[in-house]
């Protein structure tokens, strides 16, 4: 019997306890309600309570673009326009001089549609050194280049240019020393300073 009644007791005070959770609930919605039709009242009379406008501008002549700076613009968009057709009027050599400039970042990007796939190759392959010689060098010297001319560049072999064949004397020297006999033919001379 004794159960019976704890178990009433216990589902009184369940009961209890949801009915004061719903009406919490319920009354926590009215306030939010509440809250949010008034601050839309608010803000249809106010304008939209945005952010604070900013103050008038005392000079305004001063805030304004000068026609000079609006000028500047126009001739910067002009000289754009230009030097898109100028890229597109390279010839090969420009090309290959213009991606000789620039940075290593920047080659990855560079436009070399003139150049045949040996001259990309060849381009790819040169040192940084000689990049800079090819960007310093004149525009017929490295159209030389590119069209095979053998010694069209100082220190640089052109496209498709065989490795030379003569050996010299001191690549003949150098490659005795190595090899440890090295046969003189003529006395090692030394300055003194």
């Amino acid at each position: 019997m004794f159960r019976i009644i704890q178990a009433i007791i216990f589902s009184l005070m369940r009961m209890f306890q949801a009915a004061g959770r719903s009406i919490w609930d319920a009354f926590d919605w009215s306030i939010r309600t509440t809250c949010r039709l008034l601050d839309s009242a608010v803000s249809m009379v106010s304008g939209g309570g945005g952010a604070v406008p900013a103050p008038p501008v005392k000079d305004m002549k001063a805030a304004l673009p000068q026609i000079d700076t609006i000028t500047q613009a126009r001739e910067l968009a002009k000289g754009e326009g230009k030097a898109a057709e100028i890229i597109n009027r390279q010839s090969l050599a420009q090309q290959a001089m213009t991606f000789a400039m620039l940075s290593e970042d920047e080659r990855m990007s560079a436009d070399l549609s003139l150049l045949s796939e040996d001259q990309v190759d060849w381009l790819n392959g040169l040192s940084e050194g000689q990049l800079r010689s090819i960007a310093d060098a004149t525009e017929q010297r490295v159209a030389a280049a590119l069209a095979g001319e053998a010694k069209a560049l100082v220190a640089i072999r052109s496209v498709n240019e065989p490795e030379p064949e003569a050996e010299t004397v001191l690549s003949a020297r150098i490659a005795a020393f190595r090899a440890g006999n090295l046969a003189l033919d003529r006395p090692l001379a030394f300055a003194i300073h």
